[in-house]
């Protein structure tokens, strides 16, 4: 019974491969087994529309230009009255709790490894894991767990969800492997709650020195009283010296108590501005942005604990940090081998090193890393500097590499009880001085740069996700198919990063024919781009501009990507001319 409404189910998607563009897309999922993998869910599903023909539905709309569910239906694409099953069907299994989507993601991520190998694209070179998060933004306030988060490419707050996604460099693509959502709840109260803390202590600390001050004061007062008195009565030197040591401690404390009470005027107006703080946090924040209207009337759904949508949900305020080193021992566990991993300097702590180190002496890190207050202790001198004191001590010794155009100047250093190497680099003349620490005590500065370049594979991951695969545009209530959207976005990608892979200077037709004009550039394209980025170098150097936060914006920019994407074409037309 099982059998025939599979195949029942299945001659809904047959309109499709009587277009050219539709075998093509089918070519492509038989290469995946997408059917295969999908397969494995239509047992939590018993009526209906299989669970499998229903997810290779989803997996193909943007593919034909089809944003959505309800857009499928009311598209020339497919009328209702074509298929058996309603849309319902559709919904039901993207809120479907019980799907394992990580695990699918997982799956599909080995089989690309696997697929590159046996048509013998596997590419020589470092293979690297890459964490970074970025934001979706949403527009409905009743979707579930969905909330105010920092957004710091507009430096505002907006409604949605932060992204942490765990990718996977094999030397010539980059693959999403896993990913969680996430949604900023009391950090910003417990901040607030910290700083007034710490301001509050602050004040009783300066109110006790002052306290401590005045009896002091006193003292000193009563012997300078006894002094003048001694020295009206008798006179002489020694009463003399004594009359003015006495009116110096005098003065002294006179200045100390003077200077306190400043300090504590200061102390107060700033513990003001903590407490009107504090107070408009707690009125933002309390509900993650949201009014308590606005957060009352907010889906909610109950799960069952041991179900794979309870464990993603609660995910939604866990630490992105905690989560990521879950990812990172996920992977590792499901047998996806790296060289290293590279993160920003948010990521970088103790937590992350220790991950790394766990993993095995065949996995090194290389993370950006604040120029904060930690301290590193130096191996040759025994001695604990803060960034900032190493950069005022060595920066006149640093060195320049003229291919990269960087100044830098290494450290051995002790982090915790880890030995790892610091690399100060300065992009520019007047740029900022930058942080790299790497584990890999044998890696020189010019291969770490190289590798650590790798990392804009995973800003470009979302810049083409969120512009052609439309990631975050999913306003399902449901967080279970918000999960689902996402993975499916993955999936997709991880298909096209292959065929980029296999046609890479031609275009696989059909459905794929707009996404290879826009994503797989040719040679000329590449060799543009890299006329650009050294000529973006040069003037970085002579303007002393920071060139990695000109990369990031430039990347995160759709209107100078756009007009970057334009220059093959103008090259072109010149050449025909």
């Amino acid at each position: 019974m099982q059998a025939n409404k599979s195949k029942k189910n299945q001659s809904e998607l047959s309109f499709l491969t009587e277009k050219d563009e539709g075998k093509v897309l089918f070519e492509v999922m038989k290469f995946f087994r997408i059917q295969e993998s999908f397969s494995g869910f239509d047992a939590l599903k018993k009526r209906g529309l299989a669970v499998s023909t229903g997810l290779m539905m989803l997996l193909i709309l943007p593919f034909v230009g089809i944003e959505s569910i309800f857009k499928m239906f009311r598209s020339g694409f497919a009328k209702e009255e074509d298929f058996e099953s309603k849309k319902d069907s559709y919904y039901s299994i993207k809120n479907n709790e019980r799907i394992s989507w990580r695990l699918l993601v997982l799956l599909l991520a080995k089989r690309f490894l696997t697929l590159t190998a046996v048509h013998g694209l596997t590419k020589e070179g470092v293979k690297i894991f890459m964490l970074d998060d970025s934001t979706e933004t949403k527009t409905g306030k009743k979707i579930e767990g969905v909330g105010m988060v920092h957004d710091h490419v507009t430096k505002k707050f907006v409604l949605g969800f932060k992204i942490l996604v765990l990718g996977y460099w094999d030397g010539g693509s980059f693959i999403p492997i896993d990913f969680s959502l996430h949604r900023e709840s009391g950090k910003e109260l417990q901040k607030a709650k910290d700083n007034l803390k710490n301001i509050e202590t602050k004040l009783y600390n300066k109110k006790l020195t002052k306290s401590e001050i005045q009896k002091l004061l006193e003292q000193k007062r009563k012997a300078l009283n006894e002094a003048n008195k001694n020295y009206n009565e008798k006179g002489g030197k020694t009463r003399a010296n004594k009359l003015a040591v006495a009116q110096k401690a005098v003065h002294k404390l006179e200045v100390r108590l003077s200077k306190i009470n400043k300090e504590i005027e200061r102390t107060r107006r700033e513990l003001t501005k903590v407490k009107k703080a504090l107070a408009q946090v707690r009125k933002e924040k309390v509900y993650f942005g949201l009014s308590k209207k606005e957060y009352s009337v907010q889906y909610k759904k109950t799960r069952r604990r041991n179900t794979n949508g309870y464990k993603r949900k609660k995910e939604l305020d866990s630490s992105k940090i905690d989560n990521g080193i879950k990812m990172l021992k996920r992977a590792w566990k499901k047998g996806f081998r790296a060289d290293y991993v590279l993160t920003d300097s948010w990521f970088f702590c103790y937590a992350l090193i220790q991950c790394v180190l766990d993993m095995g002496r065949e996995i090194n890190l290389i993370s950006m890393a604040k120029i904060g207050n930690i301290k590193y202790t130096e191996v040759m001198s025994g001695k604990s500097y803060c960034p900032i004191e190493y950069i005022t001590k060595y920066s006149r010794e640093a060195k320049y590499c003229r291919k990269l155009k960087i100044r830098y100047f290494k450290i051995a250093a002790i982090y915790q009880g880890v030995r790892i190497n610091l690399f100060f680099t300065q992009m520019g003349k007047n740029a900022k001085w930058r942080l790299l620490v790497t584990t890999d005590l044998g890696l020189s500065f010019h291969k770490m740069i190289k590798i650590y370049q790798i990392r804009w594979s995973i800003e470009v991951f979302f810049k083409d996700s969120k512009q052609y695969l439309s990631l975050g545009k999913c306003q399902s209530n449901d967080f279970d198919a918000q999960i689902a959207d996402t993975s499916l976005i993955m999936i997709r990608y991880m298909m096209m990063a292959f065929y980029k892979r296999i046609h890479y200077q031609q275009s696989i037709g059909g459905i794929f024919e707009e996404w290879s004009k826009k994503m797989i550039e040719a040679t000329l394209a590449e060799r543009l781009w890299q006329i650009f980025i050294d000529l973006l170098l040069e003037l970085a150097a002579i303007a002393g501009i920071d060139i990695s936060e000109m990369f990031i914006e430039i990347i995160r920019n759709e209107k100078v990507i756009e007009k970057i994407q334009k220059l093959p074409d103008i090259f072109e037309n010149a050449h025909r001319a």
